[in-house]
């Protein structure tokens, strides 16, 4: 069930995570406050978005493939988006796929 803050709750969740020095994910566990809720009452997510180009993701495919380890587990220790790694594998695919070619 959801619990529903008034504008001065999530005030004072915000002052009292600033004064903290803690992380997101620290802060929201030892308050139970859920990390994504702490993030919309500071207004940004609590995951900061990295913009990476072309290569640095084919690297990392790279990287990843070479690590042995399944993609959920390697993002999650490397801190990479899950979903933006298996989008480059999926491009990376259909760039390599043969086009069949019907007979006339």
């Amino acid at each position: 069930m959801a619990t529903y803050r008034t504008a001065s709750e999530g005030e004072r969740i915000v002052e009292a995570y600033e004064k903290s020095g803690q992380t997101m994910a620290v802060f929201s566990k030892a308050h139970g406050i859920n990390v994504k809720t702490l993030g919309n009452h500071l207004g940004r997510s609590p995951v900061p978005k990295v913009k990476r180009s072309p290569e640095e993701w084919d690297s990392l495919l790279e990287q990843q493939e070479a690590s042995g380890m399944s993609v959920y587990a390697w993002c999650k220790s490397q801190g990479v988006s899950e979903r933006g790694l298996r989008n480059v594998a999926r491009k990376r695919t259909a760039k390599t796929k043969p086009v069949a070619v019907s007979a006339r």
